[in-house]
């Protein structure tokens, strides 16, 4: 019995215009070879330009096998990029070096401002380079004239607070640089001050007169870090349900020793944390 025979051209291959492909049968010259490629005989065929190329091989008890293969040559990548742009250095803006033909990939991406992949972010004025890489080891190179126009500098506060709960007729305001073209708070205010009215996230888009905006935002928490202390200074445990105990009473507060001593100088009560209070019972009461 005859053993089938199998051939195998290998993957599909990209090289560099320049460069030739050599694609072997795997079989003797004693084989038939029937190449797709006008004029080729033989176990070997030599490629310079571009084919789709399919192999049928007959050997000599009339057994057949075939393969085909697809070989790319490239002039290195196709690109797209502009010459020049122009954008606001706030926002930047993304170059996309993706080749017009996906054919001759994986590509791969080397830009001067050190990214690796197809699209790279820039926000400052000069020049950007790309080299880009097929699969063949063909390379593009492009380059691109940035040029950033000037957006509005400001600065506000990282996540701040403010105390509101024990100082509520105290304005606080959040403001960044006036004189520009317009102003647009989260909250409707198209001012450059913003009064704080509460917790919450306050964010502002601030743009000049060529058009350019920037945005930042800042988190307002309420908070009152000053240790604050009530006590009474008179009570009246007399039953009548009004100012029955003495309560201490207070907020961010780590340490409290109070003492109540009587005429006499003897302690009657002693607390030493916030909540504690007293009924006025003498020194066995709490």
């Amino acid at each position: 019995a005859s053993v089938q025979p199998t051939v195998d051209l290998g993957p599909d291959v990209v090289a560099c215009v320049g460069e030739e492909v050599v694609l072997q049968s795997g079989f003797g010259s004693g084989v038939d070879h029937d190449w797709s490629v006008p004029g080729a005989t033989g176990p070997v065929l030599t490629l310079t330009a571009s084919a789709t190329v399919a192999l049928t091989i007959t050997t000599a008890d009339g057994c057949e096998a075939e393969d085909e293969v697809v070989v790319l040559f490239s002039e290195g990548p196709e690109l797209d990029l502009p010459e020049s742009v122009t954008f606001c250095s706030s926002a930047g803006t993304v170059l996309d070096a993706t080749p017009v033909d996906g054919a001759t990939g994986p590509f791969g991406f080397a830009w001067s401002s050190g990214g690796s992949g197809a699209a790279e972010w820039v926000n400052a004025s000069g020049s950007v380079a790309v080299t880009v890489t097929d699969a063949g080891g063909c390379t593009t190179e492009g380059e691109v004239l940035l040029e950033a126009l000037p957006s509005p500098e400001l600065h506000l506060p990282g996540d701040t607070a403010f105390c509101f709960e024990d100082f509520p007729d105290a304005t606080y305001v959040l403001s960044v640089p006036g004189g520009f073209a317009g102003y647009s708070w989260n909250t409707g205010n198209p001012s450059n001050v913003q009064v704080v009215s509460g917790p919450g996230l306050y964010q502002v888009s601030v743009t000049n007169n060529i058009g350019c905006t920037t945005t930042e935002s800042t988190w307002v928490e309420g908070f009152c870090s000053m240790p604050l202390l009530w006590v009474p200074n008179a009570f009246s445990p007399d039953g009548d349900s009004m100012n029955e105990v003495l309560r201490i009473e207070g907020r961010n507060i780590v340490d409290l020793e109070f003492v109540v001593y009587d005429r006499w100088g003897n302690e009657v009560w002693r607390a030493n944390e916030v909540g504690a209070y007293w009924h006025g019972a003498g020194p066995s009461g709490s």
